[in-house]
């Protein structure tokens, strides 16, 4: 591991958001100062820089960062290689993320095609993008076909990990969405087996997952549990670095369920973090972010 990856590992865990923002972007600066722009460092830092970026919702700055990684990877290895491939397919999930799904779908073919290794951590997560544009057209079989396929490589290759976590609530997803509740429950309850084990600790894919085990819980009729669900979720949001996006579809859903029970000050709380998220100037017309926005006003609670 180089002395630059140190730096930035360490500074992704000890470092709060803003902290992490200047020093990622002070040190592509530094990197492009004293090694120029095709060096294998410059790399490194603008592809994490990208998806520090991504994560936090700076999406038009994160795919400018991609885009400068992407030609020094190219020099550097080639265009036929798994470390281009992982920098196209991370600028195809950002542009997922910001609402663009022809760009995402593009990078992710490209990406694929790419790719050396398919056994490889970085082509599970490949499949788990294709996954998610899947869902993001509509097409849950699709996605559930990706998602088994990534859940094949990891848990081979990261038995109780996080990747492995990620994959068994994205089949879930997929199965939920195609109304098979109980292959859904299934799944969900394998990644929660995780975390109730200790193996992981929260995260914000726990956060997710809760969302998730809370949405599962409301079509079976389980209102009071799904609303603890959403309680501890809300509870350890702010514990997490979960981006934007996730939060409010969160705040959403608890909002939701809280104020068709006349649970006034939760709903107000929920309703609060949704503006919150919703004066972010990265965010201001986001679609998801303007439509959750006006279901909160309509709460009025």
């Amino acid at each position: 591991m180089s002395k630059l990856t140190d730096r930035i590992d360490e500074a992704w865990s000890t470092l709060a958001p803003q902290d992490l923002d200047r020093f990622l972007r002070e040190l592509a600066e530094e990197v492009e100062r004293d090694q120029g722009t095709h060096t294998a460092d410059y790399a490194t830092v603008m592809n994490e820089l990208g998806t520090f970026l991504r994560v936090t919702a700076q999406y038009q700055d994160g795919e400018q960062a991609f885009l400068k990684a992407l030609p020094a990877l190219e020099e550097i290895a080639g265009r036929d290689s798994d470390v281009y491939a992982t920098c196209l397919d991370n600028l195809g999930e950002l542009y997922r993320l910001c609402g663009d799904l022809d760009s995402c779908e593009r990078c992710l073919t490209e990406a694929e095609r790419l790719f050396v290794d398919k056994g490889s951590r970085e082509y599970a997560a490949c499949l788990n993008y294709q996954g998610h544009l899947a869902e993001a057209r509509q097409d849950p079989a699709r996605a559930r076909q990706c998602y088994l396929r990534s859940l094949e490589i990891v848990e081979r290759i990261e038995p109780e990990s996080l990747d492995l976590a990620t994959g068994y609530q994205n089949v879930a997803n997929a199965y939920q969405a195609q109304g098979d509740l109980t292959h859904a429950e299934e799944y969900l309850r394998r990644a929660m087996d995780l975390y109730d084990r200790g193996v992981l600790t929260i995260n914000a894919h726990y956060i997710s997952l809760l969302n998730q085990i809370a949405a599962l819980e409301l079509k079976q009729g389980r209102a009071d549990d799904a609303e603890r669900s959403f309680d501890q979720a809300v509870a350890d949001l702010p514990k997490t670095t979960a981006s934007p996006i996730d939060a409010i579809v969160v705040y959403a859903n608890a909002g939701t369920l809280y104020h068709a029970r006349g649970k006034a000050d939760k709903c107000a709380a929920a309703a609060a973090q949704i503006d919150r998220i919703a004066q972010m100037d990265a965010l201001a017309d986001h679609p998801l972010v303007v439509r959750l926005s006006s279901l909160a006003r309509s709460w009025e609670c």
